[in-house]
């Protein structure tokens, strides 16, 4: 038998002590460690809320002037029994009131990769189209957005003469598409934007010398904004939704829309019966108060894979540009940055590694 030898050494034990007595080799050690501590520290995601895979969506029918039983029976039920073949979909719930339709959308829990499911829903909504009634507008698909806004601002008026909504409304829309031109926007909202609404004047002598009553030239000109499919092409496999263009783009368009009179084969155009101006609706559709001065609010919304401090760097050479040529007494006001939070978490977590 043979007998081990006490004075002998553990392989890992002559290991530990050539390792603690070559200062190069602990030296190298440390390098390594600290170098792979803030290079995970440097693409380290930023970001102050978590991000939640979305799961809900809406759903919204417009059909005016029928009663809310007629909206269920031919808005509400076809578009279900379309929903109904998904099977990624747990929960619907439904509303059907006088002239409106709505639809809520939960998805399965242990669904992850939404982005198809969402496509099905989009997919099952353009093949009811066709099974709706002719006074049923496109039913409008929005998901539920379940994240924080990386940066929330406002354009305030700060002047001593009336308010001009148009103007606000103007500017905040440049903006909007000033922050949708940094890289990594996903979306940009507007709160307390008064809307818009064009509105025909109609000069009354005239439209009744040729014939036209208001509710006959309104006629006239819904049939020619036309904004429902015109119906479906199908082939072996697929299913196309042929849509009409709408002709009204701008006021010169609607000025120049043609109108049947009374007499059989004489038109006029709506600019001899009518004037066209732009206008904000009364009252108007939502409002914004920023201190006590009317605004709108501008809110940013990042991409989940970018990190909010470059993003925060390239926006704020943006929104400096932009304030630089706003007129006199109209403000551009940050109400939140995100990055400020994160970044007060950042330095926090730097030093505890410290």
């Amino acid at each position: 038998m043979t007998k081990s030898d006490p004075q002998a050494v553990h392989p890992m034990g002559r290991l530990a002590g050539r390792f603690y007595e070559d200062r190069r080799l602990i030296a190298l050690t440390l390098l390594l460690v600290i170098a792979s501590g803030v290079s995970s520290l440097l693409v380290l995601p930023r970001m102050e809320d978590p991000l939640l895979t979305q799961r809900a969506a809406t759903i919204s029918t417009v059909f005016p002037g029928a009663d809310a039983e007629r909206v269920e029976a031919l808005v509400t039920e076809k578009i279900e029994d379309k929903l109904l073949d998904i099977p990624e979909i747990k929960r619907m719930r439904s509303q059907s009131r006088a002239g409106s339709s709505f639809i809520s959308i939960e998805l399965r829990d242990d669904v992850y990769d939404t982005d198809p499911v969402w496509s099905s829903v989009r997919g099952k909504l353009e093949d009811s189209i066709s099974m709706l009634p002719s006074g049923a507008l496109r039913p409008q698909f929005d998901e539920s957005d379940i994240a924080a806004y990386a940066w929330i601002g406002a354009i305030v008026w700060d002047r001593d003469e009336p308010l001009s909504s148009g103007v606000l409304r103007r500017l905040a829309r440049e903006l909007k598409d000033e922050m949708f031109s940094v890289d990594g926007t996903k979306s940009v909202d507007l709160f307390g934007d008064p809307l818009e609404e064009i509105v025909v004047e109609i000069t009354a002598d005239r439209a009744a010398a040729a014939g036209l009553s208001v509710a006959a030239l309104a006629q006239q000109l819904s049939r020619g904004d036309v904004k429902s499919s015109a119906g479906t092409l199908q082939g072996d496999t697929s299913e196309i939704v042929v849509e009409l263009e709408n002709q009204f783009e701008s006021l010169e368009d609607i000025l120049l829309a043609t109108l049947q009179t009374s007499r059989p084969g004489q038109t006029l155009k709506l600019s001899d019966v009518a004037t066209v101006r732009r206008s904000t609706p009364e009252p108007a559709a939502a409002r914004a108060i920023i201190d006590g001065r009317p605004g709108i609010v501008v809110s940013v919304m990042l991409r989940p894979e970018y990190r909010i401090d470059k993003w925060t760097r390239a926006a704020r050479a943006t929104i400096d540009q932009f304030r630089q040529q706003l007129p006199a007494g109209i403000q551009l006001e940050v109400i939140m940055q995100q990055n400020r939070y994160v970044a007060s978490r950042m330095q926090s977590l730097s030093r505890n590694l410290l």
